[in-house]
Order: C-alpha cells, then structure tokens, then sequence
C-alpha cells in the first residue's frame, strides 16, 4: 500500500521509503532524517476515548451559536449520543453538536460507544448572556411629572434589572422606585 504521493526529506537514510506491509496507519509525521507512521492496532479492544481541546465551559453572547467538537479515538465503528443536563438528546448522534440559545444552557456530554464499550465525556457548560430586546424608549415630560420606563430581555431565568442614570447605579428611595 502506497502512502505518500510525494517524498519529504532528501531520502539520504530511506526516509521517505515506504517500508512494504505497512497498513492500518492514522497519521504521519516526518523530518529531514525520520519518518514515523502512528498504527492503529486492529486487534486492541478498547472503548473509545473521548476529550475536549478546548475551553468546556462557554458564555455564549445570545444570538450566537457555538460548536462543541469533542476528540474522539478508538476501534472503529463508533456510535454517539448527546445528553444536555442528563437527558438524551433526540436525533443528535453526531460527533459534534451545534448549540443555540433555543437548545438551552446547560451541561452538555456525549457518550461514544463502539463494540467493546462506552466512555462518557466531561461536562462541557453552556449559558447564553442575557440580551435586551427592547430598550427604554426616550420619553419628554412636564417639570414635577413621573415618568415610567421599561424595557424586555431574554436569557436564563431568573432574570434581574439593574436601572442607571448617568451610570450610576439607581436605589429604590425618595422618587425611585424599580430600580
């Protein structure tokens, strides 16, 4: 089995002699002296290992989606399954997951299995920032008269406002009240 379509090195020590037999190879690597093939062993029965590269616990700006994408190794075939918060997550058996704001913030894990087992992945947390979608409207009145504002927002519940004036926090007292 032919591996390389081009050669790298200067082939002074074979380096880019492919050695005959050679298979079940998962990656490669090469320098100027060396050429290493990484075998996957078919006869290792093992259940698939899975890991994240990245960050696992994410604050997602509401609007956005993010992508989970595990790494996962082992003997092949390998089946997946998403849970959020524990539960199963219906239809999403892909190695990878696209979460938006609509798929809910929580813990999110995936379960690998092939014939020899199974290997549940560590908690990647997702929460979406909350998003004013209506801001306070400008309002003019007459000198003594109250005046009522108010605005919406989306996000994990309980939500909470805080009102500023001149980005100073407001306090409830005297003519305040909601803040």
């Amino acid at each position: 089995m032919e591996l390389f379509h081009s050669h790298w090195g200067d082939n002074s020590a074979g380096q880019a002699t492919v050695p005959p037999g050679l298979s079940n190879v998962v990656a490669v690597t090469a320098g100027d002296f060396h050429s290493l093939a990484l075998l996957q062993n078919p006869a290792t029965q093992a259940p698939p290992s899975v890991w994240w590269l990245g960050l696992t616990n994410q604050i997602v700006p509401s609007g956005q989606t993010i992508a989970l994408i595990p790494s996962v190794t082992g003997p092949l075939p390998i089946s997946y399954q998403w849970y959020l918060d524990g539960s199963a997550l219906s239809g999403q058996t892909n190695r990878w997951l696209v979460v938006a704001q609509s798929s809910g913030s929580g813990s999110y894990q995936l379960v690998a299995r092939n014939s020899y087992g199974w290997t549940t992945s560590q908690v990647a947390a997702v929460h979406f920032q909350p998003f004013i979608v209506q801001q306070p409207a400008n309002q003019w009145l007459g000198f003594s008269s109250n005046v009522l504002f108010s605005a919406s927002a989306i996000g994990e519940a309980p939500l909470s406002y805080q009102w500023y004036f001149n980005g100073s926090r407001l306090t409830d007292g005297g003519r305040i009240s909601g803040s």
